[in-house]
């Protein structure tokens, strides 16, 4: 499909005139002036229009990062509280940090999975 940026836009003004100037002569009927005004009359009516949502696509798109990339800092933060927790041998913290972990073990270039062996429970 082919585009129209502003160049285009004012060469299909240009063709409009060419064919108002007798252009019209030696065209050929199938050709209709008219279609061809009411589809740039649609475009320059769109424009307002698609200039209003591409800023608000924007806007949510900003929002959508934002929103993501606070939840994912969360939800590290809260990994390695785990961690440091199943590493101190907290009740349920290292089923809870098991649980999570596989999300960064086929990851390279980070730091190595930390491998302990969390305290015996105590003896009854």
């Amino acid at each position: 499909m082919l585009s129209i940026n502003v160049d285009n836009k004012i060469f299909v003004e240009d063709v409009l005139t060419v064919i108002g100037n007798g252009g019209d002569s030696y065209l050929p009927n199938y050709l209709n002036e008219t279609a061809m005004r009411k589809d740039l009359e649609v475009k320059n009516a769109l424009a307002p229009l698609l200039n209003k949502l591409q800023t608000a696509l924007t806007r949510v798109n900003d929002l959508d990062r934002v929103a993501g990339h606070e939840s994912y800092a969360m939800a590290l933060g809260i990994y390695k509280i785990t961690e440091a927790a199943a590493m101190a041998g907290v009740p349920d913290a290292r089923t809870a940090y098991e649980s999570l972990k596989p999300r960064f073990e086929r990851q390279g270039g980070g730091r190595p999975a930390t491998n302990f062996a969390p305290p015996a429970p105590p003896a009854e």
